[in-house]
Formats: C-alpha cells, structure tokens, sequence
C-alpha cells in the first residue's frame, strides 16, 4: 500500500480536534508561511504544498474520515522502529516538566528541565514555540542574555509572529531595569532596539489583522515613550489613545496609567505656571505701604516725634490709614481673587470634561480618509491620530 502522507504530524495538528479547528489552524499557518516565502523559501513552498493537500483532505468530514481510515492502514503496513524515538520522548518528557514547573511559577526548575530538554532536542528542531518557552523562563531567572539568544533563534524561525517581538521587547526591558545605574551597559541603544521590536510587533500584528497583537503594540510604545524615552508626552499620548481605541482593554495594561501620569503632569505645569505669574504681579505690586510712626498728623497740621510714637505703641494706636494703603489692600485682593478662580478652573478642568476635549469634536472626520473621530483623537477607520 502506498504511504500516506500524516498531515497531523507534518502540520502539527491534534487528531483529536473538529474539522472546524483544523481548517483554521490551515488557515492560520498559510498566512504564517506565505509571510515567509522570502526568508525560508524552500520549506516555505513545502508547507505550502502539504497545505494544498491538506484542504484537500480537510474539505468536508466524508474526506476526513476516509483520510483518517487510509491513514490508519498506511501505519500499520508501513510501522517500523524509529530510531529517534527514545530521544523525542526525552524531548518531551522535560518539555511538559519545564511547563508544569513554569505554570506553578518554580522557575529555576523549570529553567533546569528546559536546559535538560535542549540536550534531547537534535538537530533539526524548529519549534518556535519552544524557543519562545525558554526565552520567558530564562527571563524570570534573570538570565536575559540568554534569554535574548533564544527569543532571536523563535524569530529566525518564525519570523511573522507579533508576539515574538512582544516577548523580546520584555527581555530588552529586563535588561534596561537591571543595568539602569551599571555604566558598561548603552541604555539608550537597548530602548531604541525596544522600539525597533515593538513597532515590528505593530508592523506584523497590523498586516495579520490582529487586533489583540496592535493593542499591546500600542500600549508598549506608550509606556516606552512616557517612562524610557524622556518622557515624550506627545508621542506617549498618541500611542495610549490608540491602544485604547482598540477596544482590547485586555491588553492595555500600561496605556490609562500613562495618561493619568500625563494628565496630572500637564495640571501640575498649569499649577506651577499660575504661582509663577501669582509670585510675579505680586512683586509688581510691591510691599504694603506701612505708617511712619514718626510723622503722625495731629490736630492743627502739626507734626510731632517721639511721645507720639511711644504713645502709640504703648496703647496699640495706629494713624489713620492713607488711600493708597486702601487702593493696595484692594489691589492685592483682587490679585488673589483671580489667583484662586484660575487655580480653581486648572483643577476642574483636570478632574472632569477638558476643553481640550471639545477640538476633538469639533474636528468631526478624518483629513485622510475622511472617517469619524472618536473622542480620543484616533480615526476610528484608519487609525490616524489627531493630537489633542
């Protein structure tokens, strides 16, 4: 009998899965390899073609089940020793170790069966996922050197996944945390190389249509641009109402705490500009005007000095109050009056609906396509940003 080709093991398929779940998993992995035709084009145009087959196969659950039936026989006339198999089961065994000590957050075991499953993988392994795997649990060891040559080897191998670039954005981050006050390391070259890796993430997440992957694209940048950037409130900003408008809440871990930041920034310069102005036209103002305790008028225009003054000091009296005194006191009031109501405007402002806000609406549509903006400044058809 001739052999039949195993598409469940070639395309790494579960058998157990419905025909519904296959044809997706088809359907993702032809996106994934047609995206790789250019870096990997020989294994890429050998998937391509156990993909054609497969949907073949796969067409409707009365081709399904006379596959599976062909497959079946083929196995048994065709079983013979594998000579790979002890170390495949070996590969295995500490993989699934390595994710069950993952998963109940023993790291440094699940570090030691990942080191013990590189020793049974061969040769010809290309399982991304894997590498990925062990990119993350040399991270939580602090081990993100190492981390960083796994991560590239996933990317090598898989070059179109946006969450590859996500996971090498946090290693990167790992790294700029634990050297930030160590000389020997660039800081600023590794934030620019966490940009590169994020706006790659942005890149293929956006080509694949994959709205969770452009969310916590978006949500990173922001975050790197408020905290690791030099606080870029511009850019920040941007990035974080885009992450919002997404809708993906999930993965916007970073993005409202960014504006929140920013937010109490910008009242915080409002603030410090209004003391500044406060502290200047009161020095335009000048000091009080004060009595002279030595010319106190007196009845019959006379002027005395000394027993006057004593007298009082003494009984607590002052002279009468000049106009200019008055026009001072009215002066300075009225100063602090427009003081309070400014600061007053700054934080109710800040604390509800910003005029800053009401741009935005009266924007209405999009000067590139023409679509409406939402109330975060970002198109809600192509995504262009409007600055508030």
């Amino acid at each position: 009998m001739k052999e039949v080709v195993n598409y469940y093991e070639e395309l790494k398929i579960s058998q157990a899965v419905d025909l519904a779940e296959i044809k997706q998993k088809l359907a993702e992995l032809r996106n994934a390899w047609v995206s790789r035709q250019t870096t990997f084009p020989v294994k890429a145009n050998k998937i391509i073609v156990l993909l054609d087959e497969a949907d073949e196969v796969f067409v409707s659950e009365a081709t399904r089940q006379k596959y599976d039936k062909d497959l079946e026989e083929s196995k048994r006339a065709s079983e013979v020793p594998d000579p790979d198999a002890d170390r495949a089961a070996n590969f295995k065994r500490w993989y699934d170790e390595a994710t069950k000590f993952f998963n109940n957050r023993q790291f440094d075991l699940a570090k030691s069966a990942i080191d013990k499953a590189i020793q049974y993988q061969g040769q010809s392994i290309d399982d991304a996922d894997f590498y990925r795997f062990a990119a993350e649990t040399y991270r939580q060891n602090n081990l993100n050197e190492r981390a960083l040559e796994f991560i590239n080897q996933a990317i090598i191998i898989n070059v179109g996944v946006a969450a590859y670039y996500i996971a090498k954005y946090f290693i990167q981050d790992a790294i700029v945390s634990h050297n930030q006050n160590t000389v020997q390391v660039d800081i600023d070259a590794i934030v620019q190389e966490e940009k590169a890796s994020l706006e790659e993430a942005l890149r293929i997440a956006t080509q694949n249509n994959d709205l969770p992957g452009v969310a916590a694209a978006y949500d990173l940048l922001a975050y790197v641009w408020c905290y690791r950037s030099g606080w870029d409130v511009n850019r920040a900003t941007e990035f974080a109402n885009k992450a919002l408008a997404t809708g993906q809440a999930q993965m916007c871990h970073n993005s409202q705490k960014v504006l929140n930041d920013i937010k109490e920034w910008r009242k915080n310069q409002e603030l410090q500009q209004l003391e500044q102005a406060l502290h200047q036209e009161l020095q335009r103002l000048g000091p009080r005007p004060e009595t002279d305790w030595h010319k106190i008028p007196v009845s019959g225009g006379q002027e005395e000095t000394g027993f006057l003054m004593n007298v009082a000091l003494t009984f607590g009296v002052k002279a009468a109050t000049a106009p200019a005194v008055k026009r001072w006191d009215a002066t300075h009031q009225e100063i602090f009056n427009r003081y309070k109501a400014a600061r007053q405007e700054i934080l109710n402002r800040y604390a509800g609906y910003a005029p800053m806000q009401q741009e935005i609406h009266a924007k209405k549509f999009c000067k590139k396509c023409g679509g409406t903006l939402g109330t975060n400044g970002v198109c809600t058809s192509c995504g262009t940003y409007y600055p508030l």
